[in-house]
């Protein structure tokens, strides 16, 4: 595909962005529900818009229908390499199959399956802070955001007592909106840091 075509074949007139909406990632007016930029793009003909990250003001192409995702996703010219992949980071293809090769022996059906009640006591530690905590919850925040961050870090090996740091670079690595490119960079390398040792 090139810059500005899509799966079914269009392109944006002169690879320019024909709706912009301003700023991205989104906020939807409900938490249960998309925001509604993504029905207005794919209805007005914008499945490609240029928009702009609110952390950083820098333009971005944003995807707005399944098959365009499931295009570029299976599409070998588009790779995870980012700017700041270095420092053995995932970013290229080779390291991307390096990493999953490592970790596919940790991630067997068995291995799963073994940690199982590790995995179920996690959650329901995190349930139990949620209800004991301020009403009403967030569920993102309190759980659905928490919970993979120490499933990974039980897998790992990481202690208790350093999952709130894991989670925090997580987060910095990982955000769309809020970290500038200094924070980034500090998580990348501190966390390196840490799985080092």
């Amino acid at each position: 595909m090139g810059e500005a075509e899509v799966a079914d074949g269009t392109k944006a007139e002169g690879g320019e962005a024909r709706c912009p909406l301003g700023d991205f990632p989104f906020e939807p007016e409900h938490p249960l529900a998309p925001p509604k930029e993504w029905a207005a793009l794919r209805a007005e003909g914008c499945p490609v818009p240029e928009l702009t990250l609110r952390s950083s003001g820098a333009p971005v192409r944003v995807l707005t229908r399944y098959a365009d995702v499931h295009a570029m996703l299976s599409d070998p010219r588009f790779s995870r390499e980012v700017s700041h992949a270095e420092s053995g980071g995932s970013g290229t293809r080779e390291q991307h199959q390096r990493w999953r090769q490592l970790l596919s022996h940790a991630l067997t059906t068995q291995r799963v399956a073994e940690l199982r009640p590790r995995i179920t006591a996690i959650a329901h530690a995190l349930v139990d802070a949620m209800e004991a905590g301020p009403n009403p919850a967030d569920l993102v925040a309190a759980f659905a955001y928490p919970l993979p961050v120490r499933v990974l870090g039980a897998l790992l090996g990481v202690p208790e007592e350093d999952w709130d740091r894991l989670t925090y670079w997580s987060g910095a690595l990982l955000a769309l909106d809020g970290q500038d490119e200094q924070e980034i960079r500090t998580a990348r390398e501190d966390l390196l840091a840490y799985l080092g040792e």
